[in-house]
């Protein structure tokens, strides 16, 4: 009698609990598509495996527009929470600046490697030495010198006999010779003679212990703490959006879905959702069980 009574719920919960893990299982079975005589067979392949175009689009379009949004990052980055915590880094690691008796070479290469350090301070000097050498040679040093001289020879010819007799010739021969002296010059020796400035600058400040460095900034009036925020405040905050496009997160993520295939598809979408999947078909169990219930009680009145 307690048999026929619990039989009812117990099939019921039995075909909910099933029904819900076949659901499931359909989710992501079969993997690919299945053809029987040229023909594709329904519901194949699972609806996530044949849906994986469709997602990678919708997460794309959730992260940029609903997840990582400019108004949203701004708003998070300037926080108090946020701000908070970084003005409090700041400030911890200047006051480490100010005892740091390391030079800066000894910092730069301890961080980046001392054949790295090297070969990235041999490329930045070349980098600049070209750099300024070619400002150099835009700026047509040869026809400012001759400007020049040809501006003092007029003023010192001015009103003289020679000035009268030659004044025009002499300021033009001058000044054609010196534009090309001046030239061949900058052009010969420019390179050598920018590279030796910058070697010697660059020593200077690599030898410099960082608590020198930072004391000399305080002196002149430069507060290191407020330099920081405020690079913060105008860089990280103001132009994260900009920074946010340019990184196209959403993109990022539909194309790594996109290389997924139908194996870590599954994978991601089971571990990021196996308590609800689970839930799903435990509740179909408990809906089963109930219906089975309410019709024994159906027939019971």
């Amino acid at each position: 009698m307690i048999l026929k009574l619990i039989a009812g719920p117990l099939i019921g919960m039995i075909i909910g609990y099933f029904t819900n893990w076949l659901a499931v299982k359909m989710l992501f079975r079969p993997r690919r598509a299945k053809y029987i005589a040229g023909r594709r067979l329904p519901f194949t392949p699972g609806v996530i495996p044949r849906g994986k175009e469709r997602i990678a689009e919708s997460m794309r379009d959730i992260i940029n527009d609903q997840l990582l949004t400019e108004e949203a990052v701004k708003q998070h980055l300037a926080s108090e929470e946020i701000a908070g915590s970084i003005r409090r880094a700041v400030r911890a690691s200047v006051k480490d600046l100010f005892s740091d008796s390391r030079t800066w070479k000894q910092y730069l290469s301890g961080a980046a490697g001392e054949e790295r350090f090297e070969k990235i301070s041999r490329q930045s000097e070349d980098l600049l030495t070209e750099k300024i050498f070619h400002k150099i040679q835009d700026m047509h040093p040869g026809k400012i010198a001759a400007d020049i001289v040809s501006e003092k020879i007029d003023a010192a010819l001015a009103d003289s006999f020679l000035g009268k007799m030659f004044g025009g010739s002499v300021t033009a021969n001058l000044s054609q010779a010196v534009e090309k002296t001046v030239n061949d010059y900058v052009r010969e020796n420019g390179r050598e003679i920018i590279h030796n400035l910058i070697l010697e600058e660059k020593e200077k400040l690599l030898n410099k212990t960082i608590s020198e460095s930072a004391a000399a900034l305080e002196q002149a009036g430069i507060s290191i703490e407020t330099r920081i925020l405020k690079f913060y405040t105008e860089f990280a905050v103001e132009k994260s959006g900009a920074l946010l496009r340019r990184l196209n997160i959403g993109s990022i993520a539909e194309q790594a879905i996109r290389d997924m295939n139908s194996e870590q598809l599954e994978l991601l979408v089971f571990s990021a959702m196996k308590t609800e999947l689970k839930s799903v078909v435990n509740l179909g169990a408990l809906i089963g069980f109930l219906l089975g219930l309410l019709n024994l009680l159906i027939y019971a009145v």
